[in-house]
């Protein structure tokens, strides 16, 4: 994909990883039905960094963050995927792109 890349998550990330995760709870996009509050949010994604068992990589296209991919790992070569991408860069295989990095 042209002009895109993925990079490590870093604290100045949370409130974008917030506002596409309730996005996405919004449009019924994930398992869980609850939006999540900013407190919440920072308290898991600040333990989420840390975690050998959590990895979140930010998607950009030149300098604009345009989605995520989280994985939760459960066991060795095993993890569970989430993907959520900016409504207005979907359906252009971005989530394929994630997944093959």
């Amino acid at each position: 994909m042209k002009n895109l890349y993925l990079r490590k998550a870093k604290i100045n990330d949370s409130e974008f990883l917030l506002k596409l995760y309730n996005y996405g709870v919004k449009e019924n996009l994930f398992k869980n039905k609850k939006k999540i509050s900013l407190i919440e949010h920072n308290k898991w994604f600040k333990s989420s960094l840390k975690s050998k068992l959590v990895k979140i990589f930010i998607c950009k296209k030149k300098n604009l963050k345009i989605g995520y991919i989280k994985l939760n790992i459960f066991r060795q070569n095993s993890s569970y995927i989430s993907i959520i991408i900016k409504p207005t860069f979907r359906k252009n295989n971005i989530g394929s792109f994630l997944l093959n990095k």
